[in-house]
């Protein structure tokens, strides 16, 4: 059996939205309902998945990474 891992990391800020992405996104720089500071929301998202990774990372660390994609 193939123990090696490959990692999925989603990021939903795009510059646009493509007509046909079905991905949960949001087109970063747009004005937002409510308003809002893209850049502080980038870097709460980026925290979170940095604050994931390290609690997963016991979980893949004997296995070798055999992709990353974003």
């Amino acid at each position: 059996m193939d123990s090696s891992l490959g990692v999925y990391v989603h990021v939903p800020f795009c510059a646009r939205i493509c007509p046909y992405c079905d991905f949960a996104v949001e087109a970063a720089g747009a004005p937002r309902a409510g308003g809002g500071d893209w850049e502080a929301t980038e870097d709460r998202y980026v925290a979170g998945l940095l604050a994931e990774l390290a609690l997963r990372a016991p979980t893949f660390a004997p296995r070798p990474l055999a992709s990353l994609y974003f």
